[in-house]
């Protein structure tokens, strides 16, 4: 069963979260939320310490979303692959490369088809080459073509 969350099932989801230590993934990919659900999600999804997988794709984020996205890298310790592809954070997706720098656990980012412009693209390469854990930054503007990867196994 696939159940579209909107804000007020985005703020149930947040509160269940905080009293919930043991929930691994959370898949909210396609639920339209924005960057409002987002900002109720947010606390909860930083301290959650089970937490490995959070999929944010196609949930209508703005560049406002992009600093919500980086304190959330930030400040989750054990969050090891985050997508947040198909939404529109444009050059809202500097604050995440600087974000980097306080992630020990991330492995996966993909940000693909988020109209990033080139110099933040940059930022988020040389962020990634610096990062110890990370393994897989996707970028690309077009599916099956990554603008960086920083591992051998994988194209681009």
């Amino acid at each position: 069963m696939i159940l579209t969350l909107r804000l007020q099932g985005v703020e149930i989801l947040s509160n269940a979260l905080r009293n919930n230590h043991t929930l691994q993934e959370i898949i909210l990919d396609g639920n339209r939320f924005g960057d409002d659900g987002l900002r109720r999600l947010a606390e909860s999804v930083q301290a959650h310490a089970s937490l490995t997988v959070l999929n944010l794709a196609n949930t209508g984020l703005s560049p406002i979303a992009g600093g919500i996205v980086a304190d959330i890298v930030a400040d989750n310790r054990h969050l090891q692959t985050l997508n947040v592809d198909n939404n529109h954070l444009a050059d809202g997706a500097w604050p995440i490369s600087e974000s980097l720098q306080h992630s020990r656990t991330l492995v996966t980012l993909s940000l693909r088809h988020n109209d990033i412009p080139d110099s933040v693209v940059s930022g988020l390469q040389a962020a990634a080459r610096d990062h110890a854990t990370l393994k897989h930054l996707d970028v690309s503007a077009v599916a099956g073509e990554p603008r960086y990867c920083k591992c051998d196994l994988c194209v681009g």
